[in-house]
């Protein structure tokens, strides 16, 4: 099967090792995915795809569109997830995350005769799942109490001011080397 893993795993200048390393497969086994003699499964390629933070649709060259969301708005978006021209399956976790943090921000619109009113129980699976990526991939001291309702606090007041959603996740990422005062005290800003 064509595909674009070792074209990402160049362009992050990782050896088939580190790369196994980061993402639990064997070197052997991503040596034969690039090559296409083997083809995972797809929750294989949808870690991959997360992993270099890329569509499913891009890693396995069904697209030349490395995200989608680069195309539309978060409204053209969960619209297009609405009407199924776009799977949730073919968005990048990045993608998922914005697109929650959109929803929560905007909860309105989903509330009975309002545009996406139909559309609730998509968004609320949208939003949980935009909240389950957050958590995995912020990672707090063992000590460290929080759940979370601070960053949920922020994200529901968003109304243009303040950090938007790809901040959001830039401090997520940042989030990974600070300690959790480090956080608090960039959180207490806003």
């Amino acid at each position: 099967m064509e595909n674009r893993l070792a074209e990402l795993r160049h362009e992050a200048g990782m050896t088939l090792k580190e790369l196994g390393g980061r993402v639990g497969l064997s070197d052997a086994a991503l040596s034969q995915y690039e090559t296409g003699r083997r083809s995972p499964n797809l929750g294989v390629w949808k870690k991959l795809a997360d992993f270099f933070d890329v569509s499913l649709s891009y890693i396995l060259k069904e697209s030349d569109v490395r995200h989608i969301y680069s195309l539309k708005s978060e409204e053209e978006l969960f619209h297009d997830l609405q009407t199924k021209k776009v799977n949730i399956k073919d968005l990048s976790e990045s993608e998922i995350t914005v697109l929650g943090i959109w929803i929560v921000s905007h909860e309105n619109l989903f509330k009975d005769g309002q545009k996406f009113a139909s559309s609730a129980k998509l968004a609320h699976m949208i939003v949980q799942y935009a909240r389950q990526i957050i958590f995995e991939r912020t990672t707090f001291p063992p000590d460290d109490d929080a759940d979370g309702e601070e960053i949920e606090k922020a994200i529901r007041e968003y109304n243009g001011i303040g950090p938007n959603p790809k901040q959001i996740l830039e401090f997520i990422e940042k989030g990974k080397k600070h300690s959790a005062e480090e956080i608090q005290a960039f959180l207490d800003r806003f």
